[in-house]
């Protein structure tokens, strides 16, 4: 019966696990991975169920038949089934040393893939990934040299552009996937244990704090981004650095699509401000606004960014009473000169008028608010426009003028006659006219109130925000 225990197609299960395991233990595999695998695998269940109160049991049974007093000492026992344990891990090196490193690291993930799952704690396994974990350090510590190496030529390229990073990135991305797969089985040891592996943390949050400086500081967010999938992808078993780790990806995600959606945003603005047409009945002139050059009319160009004041309307004839149509009038004024366009046609006012706003109208808006909102005052005639009211000049002709102090919630506006009309809401008398026309920016500060009205805030300065 003796000589058949190495037999490895002896069922050997009825045998108590102690008695298993040693059997396992003096048993040769065929040299194929998958042979080496089931060995190890099936060692670590029987060796796992061996239990000190049960040996000692099976051993006084005996005893007591040959008449030899029990053993009563357990710690003794104890010490002996130790040794055991690592005659089984001894068996499992052996069973490995003279592999090629890339099988022994194939059967070793495998193996370590039983005693890191479910609830059973596999001790055969545990030690055999600790010596493993030895054996891998020069080369932990080799790989995490190479990965400081490629982090600061990542640092270096920041200002070389961005496909010399991106080459560096895909070498840090190999490096990476030979770390982890070498290191994966004492990543899931460590994770069973329920911590994460030091050595591959310290490295993971060393690449976290190269992707967060490639966004905070360089404004590389596309570059980070990578660089946080790549951990993502690379680092998922170390289950605290994970968390933090999505939690940038998330953000960065976040930040992107609104950088993303900024981008489109102000290309759908220049697409809009795109506009020509062709002016003047019988010596017609084009117009041409855009994005890039501003406003081109009659040898004249002013862009958007120059315009600082807007003045349009339009201006109804008649001939004895007898209406002759409207000309409309649009004038721009920058800091090196001005232009008027003039036409008859009201579609072409109306788009010339939408695209001047949007182009130009806007930002003088918010420069107006954002003065305000420091405390300064907008000065029109006989109108001062303040943060939290305005003040009207009401003109009197035998007394002298009266500047009338009004809060909000005393004020009212409204259009007439082609101005823009502000007033005291209890006293009509109180009042002031600014010509869309005739006025620089009345057609602004127009704008302005009506979305201030809306907006139920007590402070005008409120439209920079």
């Amino acid at each position: 019966m003796i000589e058949k225990l190495g037999d490895p197609n002896l069922d050997a299960s009825g045998l108590p696990p102690l008695a298993h395991a040693n059997v396992l233990a003096s048993r040769q595999p065929q040299n194929m991975d998958n042979a080496i695998v089931g060995a190890l695998t099936k060692l670590a269940e029987v060796a796992e169920l061996i239990d000190v109160d049960e040996v000692i049991r099976d051993i006084n049974e005996d005893r007591e038949v040959a008449g030899i007093p029990k053993v009563t000492d357990r710690d003794v026992v104890d010490q002996e089934i130790s040794a055991r344990h690592r005659t089984y891990c001894d068996y499992a090196k052996g069973l490995l040393d003279d592999l090629p490193s890339t099988r022994l690291v194939r059967i070793v993930n495998e193996v370590t893939d039983l005693g890191a799952s479910g609830d059973t704690d596999h001790r055969l396994v545990r030690d055999l990934v600790g010596v493993y974990e030895v054996a891998c350090q020069g080369f932990i510590d080799g790989e995490t040299k190479n990965v400081d190496a490629l982090l600061a030529r990542i640092l270096v390229q920041t200002a070389d552009g961005n496909g010399s990073i991106i080459d560096t990135l895909n070498s840090l991305r190999d490096v990476l996937d030979n770390f982890v797969t070498v290191i994966r089985p004492v990543q899931l040891m460590s994770r069973a244990k329920g911590i994460d592996h030091p050595g591959s943390k310290n490295l993971a949050y060393n690449i976290r704090s190269v992707a967060l400086d490639l966004h905070n500081i360089h404004n590389l967010s596309e570059i980070s981004n990578e660089l946080t999938k790549i951990l993502k992808e690379k680092f998922g078993l170390l289950t605290e650095f994970a968390e933090h780790v999505g939690q940038d990806a998330d953000t960065l995600k976040d930040i992107l699509e609104a950088r993303r959606e900024a981008a489109e945003d102000e290309h759908k603005w220049k697409q809009s401000l795109a506009y020509s047409a062709d002016i003047g009945a019988v010596f017609p002139e084009k117009l041409h606004l855009s994005a890039e050059h501003g406003v081109s009319w009659q040898g004249q160009t002013i862009r958007f960014e120059d315009i600082l004041t807007l003045r349009w309307g339009g201006t109804r004839h008649s001939i004895n009473g007898i209406p002759t149509g409207t000309t409309f009038d649009i004038c721009i004024g920058s800091g090196n000169g001005s232009t008027t366009i003039r036409t008859r046609k009201q579609d072409v006012f109306s788009e010339i008028v939408d695209r001047l706003w949007r182009g130009a109208g806007v930002r003088i808006a918010m420069d107006y608010a954002r003065q305000v909102k420091r405390g300064a005052v907008l000065r029109f005639p006989n109108l001062v426009i303040e943060d939290h009211g305005l003040v009207i000049t009401r003109k009197r002709m035998f007394k002298k003028d009266e500047d009338v102090r009004l809060s909000w919630d005393k004020v009212k506006i409204w259009d007439a006659n082609g101005s823009f009309c502000v007033g005291d809401r209890n006293d009509s008398s109180i009042h002031v006219e600014l010509s869309f026309l005739g006025q620089p920016n009345a057609v602004v500060l127009a704008n302005m109130m009506r979305a201030f009205w809306k907006s139920n805030s007590p402070n005008f300065g409120s439209l920079a925000d």
